[in-house]
């Protein structure tokens, strides 16, 4: 049984160019694969994803509160409305 030599395979990346295609961004420039992404992108996802949690707690409470008093729903009934 013979044993192959992989190590004398190059491998070539998905992309061998820096620039995307004819992509461009929201100035009308090439995007370019180097400076664009990574972690400066995923803080701002990140950080957008905590104020939506924060904001659905906060108008979670305050619907609760709407739909017992002003509308007469029990709390049971309240709370079941607003997870579903």
């Amino acid at each position: 049984m013979a044993i192959s030599d992989d190590s004398s395979r190059v491998e070539t990346p998905l992309l061998e160019e820096d620039n995307v295609g004819s992509c461009l961004d929201y100035k009308g420039r090439p995007v370019d694969r180097t400076n664009r992404g990574g972690w400066k992108s995923a803080t701002f996802i990140i950080g957008v994803e905590i104020a939506e949690r924060f904001a659905y707690c906060g108008i979670d409470s305050n619907l609760v509160t709407y739909l017992t008093e002003p509308l007469g729903q029990s709390t049971a009934t309240a709370a079941v409305n607003v997870n579903t």
